[in-house]
This record gives structure tokens, sequence and C-alpha cells, in this order.
């Protein structure tokens, strides 16, 4: 069974490095922020492990502009490597087809 979820949570974070190299994602709390205010960001992947001042941060800004945003229970360490770059609090998605794909991954993992 733990093999499985491994697999699933393998395929989550494959798609947002896909997202990445696509040139669909953007990455930090500072840039998704910005993107959410300019209406680039679509969708928000966010770790359930960042600090409580991010999360809160992030959700601001998402209830705000109206983005749906997702705490999942990935590290910022996971979610950084992912990317291929330092640990990450949350990563936006700026294409439709991108969101639909991590979103099908996330119901998977859970």
């Amino acid at each position: 069974m733990a093999e499985g979820k491994n697999t699933t949570r393998n395929k989550l974070l494959g798609a947002i490095g896909l997202a990445k190299k696509a040139g669909k994602a953007l990455l930090g709390t500072d840039v998704v922020c910005e993107a959410m205010k300019a209406g680039k960001a679509i969708f928000v992947l966010a770790s359930g492990h960042a600090s409580e001042n991010t999360k809160r941060r992030i959700s601001e800004y998402s209830e705000k502009c109206g983005v749906k945003t997702v705490f999942a229970d990935v590290g910022t360490e996971e979610l950084g490597a992912a990317v291929g770059k330092r640990p990450l609090a949350c990563v936006g998605i700026t294409d439709e087809n991108f969101m639909k794909l991590i979103e099908r991954n996330l119901c998977e993992s859970v």
C-alpha cells in the first residue's frame, strides 16, 4: 500500500517538474503571490509543511484573488527538489492543462 502512495506522490512531483520545464510554473512565495495579484497564477500548490506565517500569507492572497490553492502533504524540500531548486513553500501554475494534471495526481495520492 505504501508503495502505491509513493508512486502517486512521484507522479505529482513529476507533473510539477514538467510544468516547470514547460515554463508554466512560478516558484516561491513572493513570486506566486505577485502572480496571483496580477492574475497570472490560476492554481497554487503549497507545502503543508510551510511555516504558519507563509501558509497564512498564501491563503490570504489566494482568497483575495480568487485562486484555487491546495496545501498538500508535501515537504518544502520535496517541492523544491521537484523543480530542481532549494526548498519551496509553494508553486504557482499558469496553465489550465497542467493544473488539471496536478489536481488529478493530488486526488490519486489521497
